[in-house]
């Protein structure tokens, strides 16, 4: 705290080396081989032909203890929105976002509508309880459900 203190009460020359400036990128290269979900990218304003060899981190949801957080890393060729921390231009972050050719489909299209889409598996897990509320509630697949519960399946507090 006392270090951002300083920073904000600094009288510094140059204010706009704290600005927070946006800038869109193209993601280039996707298999980060420390398996950060980093990036590198194309920045189509500075060279729509240069890869920048600096691996971009991902700005997260929620993250939490080793392993945990959300993972949704970009494919090649995804638009996304980079960030460099106080400025800095070497310590970039990024943020997903749908390009202007994006069209949302059309059972996601009412603003009540909220959800997820993947073109892959999807997994969930929870260490400890999973609860899930809704008004009602529908299951749909096109193959086969299976339950792995070793303690058994319960249906209105009655085993199955």
């Amino acid at each position: 705290m006392s270090n951002l203190l300083r920073l904000m009460r600094e009288d510094r020359r140059n204010r706009e080396d704290l600005m927070v400036c946006a800038l869109e990128a193209i993601v280039a290269v996707n298999d980060d081989p420390e398996h950060q979900h980093r990036v590198k990218v194309i920045i189509p304003t500075i060279d729509e032909e240069h890869v920048h060899d600096v691996w971009v981190r991902r700005l997260c949801l929620f993250t939490g203890a080793q392993g945990y957080g959300d993972f949704h890393p970009p494919e090649r060729g995804n638009e996304v929105v980079l960030f460099g921390r106080l400025g800095q231009k070497h310590n970039l972050f990024y943020l997903s976002v749908f390009n202007e050719d994006f069209v949302v489909p059309a059972d996601f299209r009412s603003p009540t509508v909220r959800g997820i889409r993947t073109d892959g598996d999807y997994k969930q897990i929870v260490e400890l309880d999973y609860y899930l509320r809704a008004g009602r509630a529908r299951f749909e697949t096109d193959a086969s459900m299976e339950f792995i519960a070793p303690a058994g399946v319960f249906f209105n507090g009655r085993k199955a």
